[in-house]
């Protein structure tokens, strides 16, 4: 059995956060800003307005483009509660013990027949830890898969209707 619930539940908070943030984008902006911008650049990671929103001491100069500034802070939690749970998922998916992702591989790979002892298994992770300490190889992956996959979804919940 793969234990993939934790994967799940962040994919799942992901979802509903984005969900949150769409929603919440149509009260907090004004209706010109979107209309020049385009929710794309608003609430894409990659967006040219994102960063500009997510650190507070840029709020001056998202004052004339807000309708609503309570709602900022909301959309300001939305936003880093989306990267923490995406950024978790994800990380949890990579083929290295103890992360779900090596169970993963070793019951639908291996069927099960992979089997690390406990030397074998501190080796692993000690090299995991080595490779986050010493290269930004991990950290680069998931920032450009968090950003794909964050712009894929937003894109597709823009598209629903009632939403775009």
């Amino acid at each position: 059995m793969v234990a993939l619930a934790g994967v799940v539940t962040n994919l799942i908070m992901f979802l509903l956060a984005m969900l949150l943030t769409v929603l919440i984008s149509r009260f907090l902006y004004q209706p010109e800003a979107v209309a020049v911008a385009g929710y794309q650049d608003i609430l894409g990671f990659n967006g040219r307005l994102f960063a500009i929103q997510l650190y507070p001491q840029y709020a001056y100069a998202l004052t004339p483009l807000i309708a609503s500034q309570p709602l900022l802070h909301v959309q300001r939690f939305l936003f880093q509660f989306q990267l923490v749970n995406l950024g978790l998922g994800l990380f949890n998916l990579l083929p290295f013990p103890p992360l779900d992702g090596f169970h993963a591989m070793n019951n639908i790979v291996f069927r099960g027949r992979l089997n690390l002892y406990s030397h074998a298994f501190r080796i692993a992770q000690a090299g995991l830890i080595i490779l986050l300490i010493s290269t930004d190889f991990i950290g680069n992956f998931l920032g450009q898969a968090i950003s794909a996959i964050q712009s894929f979804v937003l894109q597709g919940m823009l598209m629903l209707p009632g939403l775009g």
